[in-house]
């Protein structure tokens, strides 16, 4: 069980996947209406990171690895993760309706996120079980959605503070995901077993 929960706290702290593998940091470089958007984006994120690993780990142990069409798996994968977004995005819809203009500009965003793929094809790679590679997708949405909502936070105050006008816009953005990564990077020292 302690292992379940490391894996978990490793992937969202210790190797958190925005800022330790540099994969998926598009959705903090933009801009949110209002202050809970942010949190919206990860835990949708979060679900499609769930769901697609659930549903491309059972397609690749069952389906591509059978019929010897593991050349496919990228092709298929890419496919999958762009329906799972899709889906997730109506159920959203369904739900909460009306959504705020704000998210459907971010499901693009989403579906090309490259931590969905990176979280996914590692776990494929490396031969995990399906709870190791479903609890590594959760940690991952768990971590990027943390990155999100503090990156964001420190965006808006950024913006009433009294910035260089040099620096305005994607370079604090950058120097900001930059001294975040080296907080996050002292996670690494945890002891974790």
């Amino acid at each position: 069980m302690n292992e379940l929960i490391y894996i978990i706290i490793g992937v969202a702290l210790v190797n958190n996947i925005v800022l330790s593998k540099i994969t998926g940091p598009f959705p903090f470089f933009g801009k949110f209406k209002q202050m809970g958007d942010e949190f919206g984006v990860g835990l949708a994120t979060s679900m499609i990171m769930v769901i697609s690993a659930a549903i491309i780990w059972v397609m690749g142990r069952f389906v591509l690895v059978p019929l010897n069409f593991e050349y496919m798996s990228l092709v298929i994968y890419v496919s999958l993760v762009a329906v799972t977004a899709q889906l997730v995005y109506f159920l959203i819809n369904k739900i909460n309706h009306p959504v705020n203009d704000g998210s459907g500009i971010f499901l693009a965003l989403i579906i090309a996120d490259c931590s969905v793929f990176g979280t996914i094809l590692t776990g494929e790679v490396e031969g995990h079980s399906l709870i190791d590679i479903l609890l590594t997708a959760l940690g991952t949405g768990t971590g990027f959605t943390l990155v999100l909502v503090i990156i964001s936070g420190i965006m808006k105050s950024i913006e009433l503070s009294d910035c260089p006008g040099v620096l305005k816009g994607l370079p604090i953005a950058f120097i900001t995901a930059t001294c975040l990564g080296l907080v996050f990077y002292g996670f690494s020292g945890l002891n974790l077993g």
